[in-house]
């Protein structure tokens, strides 16, 4: 929000909590739901979508799951 400076900027998290406790995480949803009340653009990128279920978002991307290619010999 400062960053911005009167205009608007999108925040991204990509997994940056998968190691978070369940009582850091209920802190941090909190946080996250007051930027977005704010005004601010909060994207969420994660594998463990449980974890942020409860945020509310207005708009779930669920990938499909992909295999992994093993090293080419």
């Amino acid at each position: 929000m400062v960053l911005a400076g009167g205009g608007t900027l999108p925040l991204e998290l990509d997994d940056a909590l998968v190691n978070t406790d369940v009582e850091r995480i209920a802190r941090i949803q909190k946080a996250l739901y007051r930027a977005a009340q704010g005004g601010l653009q909060v994207l969420l990128f994660s594998c463990h979508d449980v974890l942020f279920d409860a945020l509310g978002a207005d708009r779930v991307i669920t990938l499909a799951p992909q295999r992994r290619r093993s090293a080419a010999p």
